[in-house]
């Protein structure tokens, strides 16, 4: 056996191991089985999210700050940046969508949500040049008890770009 580098590998000594000889630990409930939400919890619901993407494409900014949960909010966007407040949010938001010209809009594709979650597969729709461009991304939202957005985070698929390692070699096909 070879450990790091070419290294014969170390193995680690028994002391303190018994086998199980016959003996299989029991397993609470199906692992692979995930947890239904309790019956007396809150409905399932995409409105936090469908209403966010209505006023963000609204650029209506005071309604987007009905959206967030004006005492715990924390946003991750596509670059590890963060921002920590409802109330800092929106203002990023009133200073940068403005410049992204009058084309820019989030084309909802889907919205699916499970107890306190929801997840918005959106596509980012903008000019560069003229030319109309098409960036899919996913925002996963965690809601409140009274449907404010507490969290986001935002995940952007690289579509016009090539993987930096590789380049076109290291990915499949493009349509």
């Amino acid at each position: 056996m070879a450990g790091v580098a070419g290294q014969p590998a170390r193995l680690l000594p028994r002391r303190g191991l018994r086998p199980l000889r016959g003996r299989v630990p029991a397993l609470r409930g199906d692992p692979l089985r995930l947890p239904r939400p309790d019956p007396g919890s809150r409905p399932v619901t995409v409105a936090a999210a469908t209403r966010f993407l209505d006023r963000y494409n609204a650029r209506d900014f005071d309604g987007l700050a009905a959206c967030f949960s004006p005492t715990d909010f924390h946003r991750i966007g596509p670059y590890g940046d963060h921002i920590t407040s409802a109330a800092e949010y929106v203002a990023f938001l009133r200073d940068v969508v403005p410049t992204l010209g009058a084309a820019y809009r989030l084309v909802t594709e889907r919205v699916f949500a499970t107890d306190g979650h929801a997840v918005a597969e959106v596509t980012e729709e903008y000019e560069v040049d003229g030319t109309l461009r098409r960036t899919p991304e996913v925002i996963v939202f965690d809601v409140d008890a009274d449907d404010r957005i507490t969290r986001m985070h935002l995940y952007v698929q690289r579509v016009h770009d090539l993987p930096p390692a590789g380049g076109r070699a290291a990915m499949g096909r493009r349509d």
